[in-house]
């Protein structure tokens, strides 16, 4: 049922001048990667608020450079040759309180080393 009804929509989407090829594929990457990087933005907010707000760049920086990273590396080593890989949210919310539970020993240090633990922190709890 579902077949037929998939080979229905594309025999009348390739009679409309629909996408085949490559374009079908670059248009289906870029959906997946705003959607990846919403997520990023979003998630690597959640984990550098509290007293790391100062460090807020750098976080959604770091969280955007792993999810490329991330995506490279699936992309190149995955045997399912469509793979789109992106990071899930239960990690995120893990990580977020992580990050809270470090607060009170981020209090009395300088900013150099609060980044610092805070990636030392994420580096071992996500390897």
């Amino acid at each position: 049922m579902i077949a037929a009804a998939t080979s229905t929509f594309r025999k009348g989407l390739a009679g409309i001048g629909g996408l085949s090829g490559l374009p079908r594929e670059l248009s289906a990457g870029l959906v997946a990667s705003l959607s990846a990087l919403t997520n990023c933005f979003a998630f690597g907010a959640l984990i550098f608020s509290g007293p790391l707000h100062i460090f807020l760049a750098q976080g959604i920086a770091a969280s955007l450079l792993t999810c490329t990273a991330a995506a490279f590396v699936i992309a190149l080593t995955s045997r399912f040759p469509i793979a789109i890989a992106a990071r899930t949210a239960a990690i995120w919310a893990l990580l977020a309180v992580l990050m809270a539970s470090l607060a009170p020993a981020m209090s009395s240090l300088p900013p150099p080393q609060m980044l610092a633990l805070a990636y030392a922190a994420l580096f071992t709890a996500t390897t």
